[in-house]
């Protein structure tokens, strides 16, 4: 029998507060679950403005619009005529490609001041140039005498100028990439690896000529038409990426290298005939002091990496052009002011007896196109005894809580890629007497050259990293084997010399035990193996030891 239910007024309102009750304690519980559940899955990657492999960067066509960019077009039209002259010799064309196989500048490149100045060339300072112009029988001197003559006969006052104003003015010894007082005009040989010479040393190529009138992927070019052996004249083809893979080619130009002026890697003379030189037996070393303190040191390190987009325009008037130059860096705001602007610098990365002013990015590395195209996995090369470029924080402290992963393309621009956000870190407490130490949120905003958002923007918290960094990410494992070969077109590495030591005297250590040596780490981002995944990957390593009165002990 259904009976019905009645509730006097006191009960309806007490069944209406109990039902109220539970609807909003239910509602805040599923906001506190989610909250919960999405922090602790974001917290170890929070990102902003990657690009994925869907976002693969695309750079419009860029015409010179200035009268001086409009003068400098001309004069690398001008230059490409006098190659096209000199191209006739085939001599010529060797020891142009002995100046770039020599691998003295980046990027497949040779400054055409270095090729027409051979007194103030570096290129002699370098013994693999040397080799290659004896196993060639070319000579810079003989060239520089062909392109002067040349030019003199167009009895064009202006080129002249221009040209001298291409000399290298840098002393040998130091670093640098461009030193003249004109831009930094240069021959660039796309996809020099598919037509590098035979051990023999017979090399007798035909050479596409392009002069850089815009910063584009596509161009009209002149393809060389032959009789015989003897060059006749240029017919019109349209260069692009695929012609230069399958045609030699020079392109006269701005097209880079686009390292700074100041910074490894700019074709210094350095122990092994490259890099600045630190450490002892360079000029200036100062032993660091006998006695150190006992420290636990925690050496973070990017160590490979992989970069499967084109992020420069293939011909360039600029300096944007070529393969690409990705920067490497680190944010920290530890134990900055409480108060006060936001972080607007990169964290430095200390070096002892560096030079007055001198820095540079933790990682600085150039992908050549034909690199991009296969997408080769890197390794941070070496420009020094002990001291690489791959160290990322040489001694992540425990009260550092978070840091960012900086990642972007180097430019030669005005216009600026931003890493905006804010870290919880160690601060200074500025307002208190005496100054104290406290956790707390800083700002940062920082600004570099280039054409593109941030290819990474990572921030990560230290118990995050050192909890999960030798997890599977779901891209496999580098492997483990150890090699000598720092090519860098390989991803070898040589187990020996991965090793940081934080600025103290390298040759008071031992090296790692064999067990690290051999030790798996995980590939973020793309897969080591099939390479599928994101526009850029890496390796991001650490090592752990005790510095101070006894040799390191690692883990």
């Amino acid at each position: 029998m259904k009976k019905d239910i009645k509730f006097n007024s006191h009960q309806l309102k007490l069944f209406n507060c109990i039902t109220n009750f539970m609807k909003n304690f239910l509602i805040v519980f599923l906001v506190s679950f989610l909250l919960t559940a999405f922090g602790c899955t974001r917290q170890k990657d929070i990102v902003s403005l990657d690009q994925t492999s869907s976002d693969k960067p695309v750079l419009a066509a860029r015409y010179p619009s200035t009268p001086e960019e409009l003068a400098l077009v001309g004069h690398l039209s001008e230059i490409t005529e006098v190659f096209k002259v000199l191209y006739k010799n085939n001599a010529n064309v060797r020891l142009v490609n002995a100046s770039i196989y020599a691998h003295v500048f980046a990027d497949e490149t040779v400054l055409l001041g270095d090729l027409i100045f051979p007194a103030q060339s570096r290129l002699p300072l370098y013994t693999r140039f040397d080799s290659l112009s004896r196993a060639w029988n070319v000579d810079l001197a003989s060239f520089a005498q062909q392109f002067w003559s040349e030019v003199q006969k167009r009895n064009n006052a202006d080129l002249e100028q221009f040209l001298q104003g291409l000399m290298p003015s840098v002393a040998a010894g130091q670093y640098g990439v461009d030193n003249g007082t004109a831009p930094p005009v240069s021959v660039y040989f796309p996809y020099s690896e598919l037509f590098a010479p035979s051990t023999g040393g017979a090399y007798l190529p035909t050479v596409s000529l392009l002069n850089a009138a815009a910063d584009t992927d596509e161009a009209p070019g002149s393809e060389p038409v032959y009789q015989g052996s003897t060059l006749t004249g240029y017919t019109t083809v349209l260069v692009n990426d695929v012609y230069t893979t399958s045609h030699p080619t020079h392109i006269v130009g701005v097209n880079g290298p686009e390292q700074p002026a100041t910074g490894p890697g700019g074709g210094g003379i350095g122990i092994g005939g490259g890099g600045f030189c630190f450490g002892p037996g360079c000029m200036g070393w100062i032993p660091p002091p006998t006695t150190v303190p006992v420290e636990i040191k925690r050496s973070v390190l990017v160590d490979n990496y992989v970069l499967k987009a084109q992020y420069d325009n293939l011909i360039s008037f600029t300096g944007n052009g070529g393969g690409s130059e990705v920067r490497i860096n680190r944010i920290s705001a530890h134990l900055q002011p409480t108060i006060g602007s936001a972080v607007t610098e990169f964290a430095p990365l200390p070096l002892v007896n560096a030079p007055p002013g001198f820095s540079f990015d933790q990682t600085l590395t150039s992908h050549t196109r034909q690199e991009i195209s296969d997408k080769v996995w890197k390794k941070t090369l070496f420009w020094g005894p002990a001291y690489g470029e791959s160290r990322w924080d040489t001694s992540w402290v425990q009260d550092n809580f978070e840091q960012v992963l900086a990642v972007w393309e180097y430019d030669n621009t005005n216009q600026r890629a931003s890493f905006n956000g804010q870290l919880y870190t160690t601060l200074i407490q500025t307002t208190s007497t005496p100054m104290a130490l406290v956790g707390g949120v800083k700002p940062y905003s920082v600004l570099a050259p280039s054409m593109h958002p941030p290819i990474k923007h990572l921030r990560i918290s230290r118990s995050v990293y050192f909890g999960e960094a030798r997890n599977n990410f779901g891209f496999g494992y580098r492997p483990g084997n150890c090699g000598t070969d720092f090519n860098r077109s390989q991803y070898k590495w040589d187990c020996t010399n991965w090793s940081d030591y934080a600025g103290l005297d390298p040759y008071s250590f031992s090296f790692p035990s064999p067990a690290n040596q051999t030790s798996l780490w995980p590939a973020r981002d793309v897969h080591w193996d099939t390479k599928a995944g994101s526009v850029f990957g890496w390796v991001w390593p650490y090592r752990v030891y005790y510095t101070g009165g006894y040799s390191p002990i690692w883990f």
